[in-house]
Order: structure tokens, then C-alpha cells, then sequence
């Protein structure tokens, strides 16, 4: 920070106080007198962001010292800590292909093969995964085989044997009457 950045933001910060007050004064205490002061003092800083952010900005020297267009802006930064290890100097060892340690690693264990025992696992396991079934009671009795092939055909894997024992018992389990109201949702996303 530099002394006249210093300065300026001292006499910008007391002449806004004083803005303030005037302000206040003026127009009684109405909250116009906050709104047009946080305007001016936005504008203000907007104004000042732009020279912060260039003062702020680091002096370069080139890397062999000697001035050049562009570096050494400030005469007074000529000297600037200078690190052993410049970003030249570094080096990121990537390895390409399969590291020969690779092998030793232990085997990732399979996942376990879980088989649904009953129907309703069946619906958990294959049905909630994509949707809940407060969608499916939306739908008439008749129209649950519809519902489930639309299932599969999204891409759930069910034999023909798992599709008739969800629809048996979506239809058990489904109580509600065949009404207008369960025909509401009829959109073909599953």
C-alpha cells in the first residue's frame, strides 16, 4: 500500500462521514439519505478497486536481472526475493501407464451379489432405486404392467418372471380404487 492510497482512502472515509451527517441532516432522517450514501461510497469503491488491484499487483524483475519493457515498473522494487525454486526448476514426475506396483496392490473385493427373497426386495432393490413409489400408486390397476415394461425398457434389468411379480404385487398392495384422480400423472418418464 502506498502512502497516497493511504491518504485518499483517510480523506474519502472522513469526507464520506461528513456526506453522511450533511445528508441525515438534510433530509430529515429518511432512509434517502442511507440509499444515496451507499451509492456514492459503491461508486467510490469501484473507483478505488481498480487502483488496488494495480498497486497490489507484484513488481517483476526479468529472471536475469536486467531491466526490460514491461518489468521494473517501480524503480524503488528493483529488488524482489527471488525463491531457489522458480516454477523452471520444478520438476512434476507423472507417471505414464500402469506403475509396476500396481500389481501388488490387494484385489478390490466384489461386490456381493445380493438376490432378492422376496417380492417386496425385489421392488426395493430394483423399483425405489430410480423413483419413489408414491408415482406408481398414481396409476390404475390395469396400467401397472404399462408402468413397469416402461421400467424396463428404461434400461432396469428384469426377466419376464421379476416384471409379473412386481406387477402382482404393485397390484395386491395398491388399494386405491380406479378413480380420476389416480389418473392424474400419466408422463412417460418412469
Amino acid at each position: 500500500m502506498t502512502w497516497l492510497f493511504f491518504w485518499g482512502s483517510l480523506a474519502a472515509a472522513v469526507l464520506a462521514g461528513l456526506l453522511g451527517t450533511h445528508l441525515l441532516n438534510r433530509h430529515s432522517g429518511s432512509g434517502r439519505a442511507i440509499f444515496i450514501l451507499m451509492g456514492i461510497l459503491s461508486f467510490l469503491t469501484v473507483c478505488l478497486g481498480g487502483y488496488v488491484r494495480e498497486a497490489s499487483r507484484p513488481r517483476f524483475i526479468s529472471p536475469s536481472g536486467e531491466r526490460l519493457a514491461g518489468f521494473n515498473r517501480i524503480a524503488s522494487y528493483d529488488k524482489i526475493y527471488h525463491p531457489e525454486e522458480r516454477a523452471e526448476n520444478i520438476r512434476i514426475n507423472m507417471v505414464r501407464g500402469k506403475p509396476p506396483y500396481a500389481d501388488d496392490l490387494p484385489r478390490r473385493p466384489e461386490r456381493p451379489a445380493l438376490k432378492p427373497e422376496t417380492v417386496a426386495d425385489l421392488v426395493s432393490y430394483k423399483c425405489i432405486s430410480c423413483h419413489t413409489l408414491e408415482r406408481v400408486h398414481k396409476y390404475k390397476h390395469s396400467d401397472l404392467g404399462r408402468v413397469v415394461g416402461r421400467m424396463r425398457a428404461y434400461g432396469m434389468r428384469l426377466t419376464d418372471e421379476e416384471m409379473q411379480k412386481i406387477v402382482t404385487y404393485l397390484t395386491s398392495n395398491n388399494v386405491k380404487e380406479d378413480s380420476p384422480e389416480s389418473q392424474v400423472d400419466t408422463s412417460p418418464s418412469p
